[in-house]
């Protein structure tokens, strides 16, 4: 069971995320379209504590290139013992509307949709906030 759970992934200002200026939205449709606005390399660091007292962190960032291929690294860590573990997985995006449509090359499979927005520095994908790194 969990005690704590701290979400990393930068300061929102105090702004609105739902309104206003810079909210960008997917517009595209189609299988070969991506919505500009998500090129780039997006990260999100989630840190547990258990009952135990044990720290754990994931850390998952996604990197969206224009030619519509994604890498998804995936690196958990039990802080308190020193150990990690890094899993990718190679995929390709595209927009459909609002929705992020990813589908996974082999080895790995299958197809996730994603409601998504953009604000600022900020990858929105289903209610998880992303914070552009690159």
């Amino acid at each position: 069971m969990l005690a704590a759970v701290t979400v990393v992934s930068g300061a929102c200002n105090n702004v609105d995320m739902r309104f206003g200026p810079g909210v960008q939205i997917g517009t595209h449709t189609g299988s070969s379209a991506q919505h500009g606005a998500v090129v780039g390399v997006w990260t999100r660091v989630v840190v547990i504590t258990d009952n135990a007292g044990n720290a754990h962190s994931s850390r998952t960032t996604w990197e969206f290139r224009s030619d519509g291929s994604a890498t998804r690294t995936l690196v958990t860590q039990n802080l308190s013992a020193g150990i990690s573990d890094v899993l990718t997985a190679s995929a390709t995006w595209r927009t459909e509307g609002s929705a992020l449509v990813i589908t996974f090359r082999s080895p790995d499979s299958g197809t996730s949709r994603f409601a998504f927005s953009v604000f600022g520095n900020v990858l929105t994908l289903d209610g998880r906030d992303f914070v552009r790194i690159g």
